[in-house]
């Protein structure tokens, strides 16, 4: 129980997520517009579960 505590206080410590999005937060498409500039297709759902677990670091740093 004592390392599972320790885990959700470092957690806590948490300033900064960084992604790689090629196959993390696309499924790995890439598309042409008009002038030849590559565009990744995303899921709505992967930006919101990032600001959930904003959401639920800043309220559990709160309590």
């Amino acid at each position: 129980m004592e390392k599972k505590l320790n885990y959700k206080i470092n957690l806590r410590k948490v300033k900064l997520l960084v992604f790689d999005v090629d196959g993390v937060l696309s499924d790995g498409h890439v598309f042409l517009d008009a002038d030849g500039e590559m565009m990744r297709n995303t899921h709505v759902a992967d930006s919101l579960a990032i600001k959930l677990a904003l959401i639920y670091i800043r309220y559990k740093s709160s309590i």
